[in-house]
């Protein structure tokens, strides 16, 4: 028999709850999707015709905006909804982890440093099949993101598979952002050998080596719990994708704004601090049982 924490999961999502739209005046239903399929929908389901009530002052049929955004919000705020579900099956350090590795890695460093790279080389002269050529370089990591895993399990650091390589593939992201903070500053001080176009390929391959190991890592992380909560279903990859989405859209703004204002430079002291951010969470959120 299942454990007694997915059998209390289990009772909760079969137990027949409120309907988040319509309030408690219609009928209830379960809280899994695929037990909604067999049951009629009344006419205010079928129709969109959901009365507001006379408390509202509008008229029947229009809900206020705050009572909409009440019950949108309602299945992720629930006693079952699914920020308190997946807290209850997976901890808070686990989110914060997978926050981390994919809000700001995966997110918004990658998409800052891939936006920056190509006015970065047409600012330096380079054309277009050079800077295929770096572009190849720099994104080496990815392609070889399977050597890094099975080296990480054949060779464990300090007695940790996961946790070590990610704090040094980390210090070496961030370590590369400074160094392209102040290669493309444009000082006067900065060294050519720093600031030449091969340095400055070497440090995106250094981010993207960082951003390819944290996300190799971290999936093996969130597989790992996901294989200790089968009830979860797809809950972890849902907020791991919700995360990504989320840091390229906001990366994808900061770059715009700073490609207008012709004030690229100031992303990478940025990209440092998302590239380094990690390092205080890299050893917390394992799934329970295991050594990471």
């Amino acid at each position: 028999s299942p454990p007694l924490k997915a059998r209390l999961l289990f009772d909760d999502a079969y137990r027949p709850q409120p309907s988040p739209i319509l309030g408690a005046r219609s009928r209830t239903e379960p809280l899994l999707q695929r037990d909604t399929w067999s049951v009629p929908l009344t006419y205010e389901e079928r129709t969109g015709l959901v009365s507001g009530g006379p408390a509202d002052g509008m008229r029947p049929g229009c809900p206020s905006l705050g009572t909409l955004c009440t019950r949108a919000f309602s299945p992720c705020l629930s006693r079952t909804g699914y920020l308190r579900r997946m807290e209850s099956n997976f901890g808070l350090p686990f989110l914060v982890i997978l926050t981390s590795a994919y809000f700001g890695i995966k997110g918004m460093l990658v998409q800052i440093v891939g936006l920056v790279k190509l006015p970065y080389y047409m600012q330096a002269g380079i054309g277009p099949r050079a800077y295929q050529r770096y572009d190849i370089v720099t994104k080496a990591p990815w392609a070889i993101k399977a050597l890094f895993g099975a080296l990480s399990d054949l060779y464990p650091l300090f007695g940790y598979s996961k946790r070590s390589y990610m704090t040094i593939v980390s210090l070496v992201g961030g370590v590369s952002c400074v160094m392209l903070a102040v290669g493309t500053s444009g000082a006067p001080g900065v060294s050519e050998a720093i600031s030449s176009v091969p340095a400055v390929t070497l440090y995106f391959l250094g981010v993207n080596l960082q951003a390819a190991v944290v996300d190799l890592l971290a999936e093996g992380r969130y597989t790992a719990a996901m294989a200790a909560a089968p009830w979860s279903g797809s809950d972890v990859v849902s907020w791991v994708w919700a995360c990504v989405q989320a840091g390229q859209f906001v990366s994808a703004a900061l770059v715009g704004w700073a490609a207008d204002s012709h004030a690229l430079g100031v992303l990478f002291p940025l990209a440092a601090v998302l590239a380094l951010q990690i390092l205080p969470f890299s050893e917390a959120g394992a799934p329970r049982g295991t050594v990471v």
